[in-house]
C-alpha cells in the first residue's frame, strides 16, 4: 500500500471520527471505519469493498460533512490509483 493511500486512510478515520449524524448514517460510518482499519492492517485488507461503500456514502455526506466527503473521495483516488 502506499505511503499516499495510507496517509488517506489515516485521514478518513479521522474525519469520520469527528462526524456526527442520524443514527442510520452513523452505523454506515462505523461499517466504513472498520473497512478503513482493516485496509490499515494489511493481512486482512479488502480495498473493493471499502472502495464501494465510500463511492456510495460520499454523495450522502457532500453537502452537510464536506471535509468527509474530500477525505473519502481521496481514499477512492487512491485506490484507483492502485487499479481498485
Amino acid at each position: 500500500m502506499s505511503d499516499n493511500l495510507r496517509e488517506a486512510l489515516a485521514q478518513l478515520q479521522a474525519e469520520i471520527d469527528r462526524t456526527q449524524t442520524d443514527t442510520e448514517r452513523q452505523r454506515r460510518l462505523e461499517e466504513v471505519k472498520s473497512l478503513v482499519e482493516q485496509a490499515l492492517d494489511e493481512n486482512q485488507a479488502d480495498p473493493t469493498g471499502l472502495r464501494e461503500q465510500l463511492q456510495e456514502l460520499g454523495v450522502q455526506f457532500e453537502v452537510d460533512h464536506p471535509a468527509l466527503s474530500r477525505a473519502m473521495e481521496m481514499v477512492i483516488n487512491g485506490l484507483s490509483s492502485l487499479g481498485i
